[in-house]
């Protein structure tokens, strides 16, 4: 069995059980691994499949395209992706940078396939023109595609001098995806082998019948890809390696040459990266072109996802947003709804619906829909002790606090208190942990720890203060002992100072 036929629950996938996909134990795939090794191993050309494979060029540049691909390619976050468009379109080198329509005006067809035949030769052009719709749920396409502007696209190297370097690398990407978008077909061929071995069966005498597949993919007409290539993201099991096979024919035998067996072990789904949360927003229908980049925005400042590489991690305060939302906000945070006020927004913008109408059916229901009114009368019956509270088990909770997430502790090291209560011990956790590395072992590892004390490491010179090494919640420190100052007892309070009170 191949990584492709595993599901998310480490089983094999209903397609592949049904074909009676044998997945080998780790022993038996290197029992057979020996067994090819063996001196004289020859393996037979069983069958050759060769089929054309053919690839189109991507449509032109919408918002949520432009913003995933230039994340992709550029490392851009949404935000800057859309400053910089908003500077390329105010200084008229692109056309509006906030539109859901792939579509090309003629004069932009025209254009882009005139500089391809310059460019890349006749033969990379097709004789009709490339005709792009939109697919996105809900798009209203009101606007051309992103693309350079003008009846003659300026090429990248005219504008080397006049646009920032952010700009510049923009400009480039979206000049390369429209003219690309002309463009002919790559074509080539896709090989498939399968190579068959008789070998000893290492569980019973007499031998088994094993067969190996390899396929390779030939590129014989670039077409686009003299021009452009789109990006992809991470998928799970997915491999990039695409290794091109030599000539072979049925029946041709082969050396075996280095056997190695390898384990696959099912991973998690990728981490979402704006360029793909961008994509699932724009596919479940929630925001418009102007919101995407707004949207990611302010879900990293106000520190619900922080980033590891291109990865948006989710933070602790997060799972307690999420909580409060889906227990007591449910008819107004799920993806139907979201969607559809989209369309009930659209509707009354274009003066098919009511607004005060609407409006009132929003914040005191109706028959389809509850209302903001009666969660807003009941917001202090919200318990914000348990909504920001995750259970990693019997003796270890996770707090969201006023500083931070922290984890409480009941054990045997736990004092009580006056009323004979147990009290929590409080344990910090590591600057940087995320949510999915706190398993239940790694909770109590940390809750284990033994408290670091303060220890002297030296006295400082001028002033003859102890210099202390300690551990606080973003890891160990170095500080000065500073001593308190003496209370004097006859000291008077000070007075406040007056102010005149306003008319």
């Amino acid at each position: 069995a191949g990584g492709g036929e595993f599901g998310d629950d480490g089983k094999l996938a209903e397609k592949a059980a049904k074909a009676d996909v044998l997945v080998l134990a780790a022993d038996r795939a290197q029992a057979l691994a020996t067994a090819l090794a063996a001196d004289g191993t020859q393996a037979e050309v069983r069958a050759v499949e060769t089929k054309p494979h053919t690839r189109r060029p991507a449509a032109p540049f919408t918002t949520s395209t432009l913003q995933q691909e230039a994340s992709r390619k550029l490392r851009y976050s949404s935000r800057q992706t859309m400053s910089f468009a908003q500077g390329l379109y105010e200084n008229g080198y692109i056309t509006y940078m906030r539109t859901d329509s792939p579509t090309l005006s003629q004069q932009a067809i025209q254009a882009a396939r005139k500089q391809a035949a310059e460019l890349y030769g006749a033969e990379t052009v097709p004789d009709a023109p490339r005709v792009y719709t939109g697919k996105a749920k809900g798009a209203q396409e009101a606007h051309e595609a992103i693309r350079p502007a003008g009846e003659e696209f300026q090429r990248p190297a005219e504008l080397k001098g006049k646009l920032t370097q952010g700009e510049f690398a923009l400009y480039e990407l979206i000049w390369k995806r429209t003219v690309a978008s002309q463009m002919a077909d790559a074509k080539g061929s896709t090989d498939t082998v399968t190579l068959g071995v008789n070998l000893p069966d290492p569980d019973a005498a007499g031998t088994v019948n094993a067969e190996f597949t390899a396929s390779g993919t030939v590129i014989t007409f670039q077409g686009f890809l003299l021009a452009y290539e789109e990006g992809k993201d991470e998928k799970r099991g997915e491999s990039e390696r695409n290794v091109a096979l030599p000539p072979l024919t049925q029946g041709a035998t082969l050396g075996v040459q280095d056997p190695e067996a390898k384990g696959h072990e099912t991973s998690p789904p990728p981490r979402y990266t704006e360029a793909s949360l961008t994509k699932r927003l724009e596919d479940l229908g929630i925001g418009r072109p102007s919101t995407y980049a707004a949207i990611i925005s302010t879900i990293m400042d106000r520190g619900y996802v922080t980033k590891k590489g291109q990865a948006l991690v989710p933070s602790w305060i997060a799972f307690s947003v999420v909580r409060l939302l889906e227990e007591h906000f449910s008819a107004l945070v799920n993806y139907d709804f979201t969607a559809e006020m989209e369309n009930d927004l659209d509707r009354i913008a274009a003066g098919e619906a009511d607004r005060t109408e609407w409006l009132r059916e929003f914040y005191f229901g109706s028959d389809n829909h509850p209302g903001l009114r009666g969660v807003v009368d009941n917001l202090g019956e919200i318990d914000a002790r348990a909504i920001n509270t995750i259970r990693i088990d019997d003796a270890v909770s996770l707090r969201n606090g006023k500083y931070g997430p922290y984890l409480e502790v009941f054990d045997d090291k736990c004092e009580v208190d006056e009323s004979g209560e147990l009290k929590p011990r409080i344990v910090n956790l590591p600057e940087g942990l995320a949510p999915d590395e706190l398993t239940p072992a790694r909770a109590h590892e940390l809750a284990d720890q033994e408290p670091i004390e303060d220890r002297v490491i030296g006295v400082n010179p001028e002033n003859g203060r102890e210099i202390l090494a300690k551990t606080g919640r973003f890891g160990p420190y170095v500080t000065e002992a500073i001593p308190e100052a003496p209370i004097d007892p006859d000291a008077k309070p000070k007075a406040k100072k007056a102010t005149a009170e306003k008319p």
